[in-house]
């Protein structure tokens, strides 16, 4: 298994409004993911894959959302991540918030959830290519 630059720690909720967009653009601007989709199979065993990716990935887009805080398995991947924090000193984790009560109700018209969703399409191709810059920056 190859090292990666990103993993991402999210609720299964949140994968297709958020979590697929931004893997999809983060693969365009070169930035590779560990993203659990794609790299766990059938019959793996679920801990240690992400355990694997946890020790690969230079740092974890944590996605903060109400389901996020909701669920026990995302907040399990966050405490591991930062237990790897406090152990090596070294920042992983980058933390990504979204949703709010305006976007709630906004979401709640079909219209206006298609424009919501082509404005956050733009905005995870901008966020793809800051986290290429913010690496580059840091180096290897």
């Amino acid at each position: 298994m190859s090292d990666r630059d990103i993993f991402i720690c999210h609720a299964g909720e949140d994968k297709e409004e958020i979590v697929r967009p931004m893997v999809e653009s983060f693969s365009q601007a070169g930035i590779t993911c560990w993203y659990d989709e794609a790299e766990i199979k059938w019959g793996d065993s679920i801990t240690q894959k992400i355990n694997e990716g946890l020790s690969i990935s230079r740092y974890v887009v944590v996605v903060f959302s109400e389901a996020f805080i909701a669920k026990n398995w995302p907040q399990r991947e966050l405490n591991a991540v930062l237990n790897m924090e406090a152990s090596s000193g070294e920042v992983k984790v980058l933390p990504l918030l979204v949703g709010s009560e305006r976007q709630k109700a906004e979401g709640k018209r079909q219209n206006k959830r298609q424009k919501a969703r082509a404005k956050r399409q733009q905005w995870f191709l901008g966020l793809g290519g800051i986290f290429l810059l913010l690496l580059r920056q840091m180096g290897p």
